[in-house]
């Protein structure tokens, strides 16, 4: 997603502004159901298809104010002109596995359904999200 660009809203908004809305809705309601106080900072990459809107995969920071650390997480966000916008998922960012050369060997642990059993067989296989 271009940041700059304004093609998923109408100006004078970019879409970085629609971003930080998303990331703020889908951090809010993660704190609400999990009992947290994680605050947004920023956006800090994101990917899409389109769908019956736009599916947005979008990767945030936020603040954890128990160790007062930057911390990543991951939503999935349907974003609709038309309808209702669907919050799919909010999660912190998976952590990755890495092995006694240094090398990274995948995810290490997936809480997303829709991926499961994906790259499995080659942990090094990019995946599209």
């Amino acid at each position: 997603v271009v940041l700059d660009a304004n093609q998923f809203v109408e100006p004078p908004e970019t879409n970085a502004d629609l971003l930080k809305r998303l990331c703020q809705k889908s951090i809010d309601d993660y704190n609400q159901e999990n009992k947290t106080e994680y605050e947004f900072v920023k956006p800090l990459y994101a990917n899409f298809h389109m769908s019956s809107g736009v599916m947005f995969l979008i990767t945030f920071e936020v603040k954890d104010p128990v160790d007062n650390l930057a911390k990543q997480f991951q939503a999935r966000i349907r974003y609709s002109f038309l309808d209702k916008t669907e919050f799919v998922f909010c999660r912190p960012r998976p952590a990755k596995e890495v092995s006694t050369d240094g090398d990274s060997v995948g995810e290490a642990v997936s809480t997303d359904e829709d991926n499961v059993g994906v790259g499995e067989e080659n942990p090094k296989k990019p995946r599209l999200e």
